[in-house]
């Protein structure tokens, strides 16, 4: 009661541990996230062990586990490999990880193989949840595509930047992909080219 909770919350159905019982005696700040985390994962048939003993691990990432768990579950990904795959990862790119699979989500793309690339790029993870939004609604979004993407890690944010660039000019077609995948550092400077040729040949069009 002293933690701001109910005696049937802190119990959940009688399946808190001792040990997770002192978690959150340990971390009093945290307890009511944990709590509404444990109820709302106890509703979707969520609460196993393993998710328990994440949250109980991880406090003050509750919230943003709780919704990942939650998304996975809702596209059917709530795997086992998935849910270690997730987990083995540094608390500090929860956050990270969670905003990208919310997009996926809102956008309907939030797949096994899009989560395996997010996993295997937490830091870059709304970089890549970004490029597939985009590559999906110019229709670019296939295996061959997502490979080349995958291999450029690295410069995430810089393919991002030139496909919304090329969206804006109607520009982000197969052969510009390409390019731009092919030299990923350079891929806002080609970007940038791309839209100056263009508009150059446009310009010598209306002046015909």
């Amino acid at each position: 009661i002293s933690l701001g909770l109910v005696g049937s919350e802190m119990c959940i159905r009688d399946r808190l541990t001792d040990d997770n019982l002192k978690a959150l005696m340990d971390t009093p700040v945290y307890a009511e996230d944990l709590a509404k985390g444990f109820i709302l994962l106890d509703k979707h048939n969520l609460l196993t062990d393993d998710i328990r003993k994440a949250l109980v691990s991880n406090p003050k990432e509750t919230e943003h586990l709780v919704e990942t768990f939650r998304l996975l579950d809702k596209h059917n990904l709530l795997t086992n490999d998935n849910r270690k795959a997730l987990l083995d990862k540094q608390p500090v790119y929860f956050k990270q990880l969670t905003n990208g699979f919310t997009l996926l989500d809102e956008h309907n793309l939030l797949t096994n193989i899009h989560f395996i690339i997010l996993v295997g790029n937490p830091s870059n993870s709304i970089d890549f949840a970004e490029s597939f939004v985009m590559l999906n609604k110019h229709n670019l979004l296939t295996d061959k595509h997502l490979q080349k993407l995958n291999y450029s890690p690295f410069y995430a944010k810089e393919l991002v930047e030139s496909f919304i660039l090329l969206d804006h000019h109607n520009l982000l077609t197969d052969d510009n992909y390409d390019a731009l995948t092919q030299q990923p550092n350079l891929a806002v400077t080609f970007a940038n080219c791309f839209i100056s040729v263009s508009y150059t040949h446009l310009r010598a069009h209306e002046t015909e």
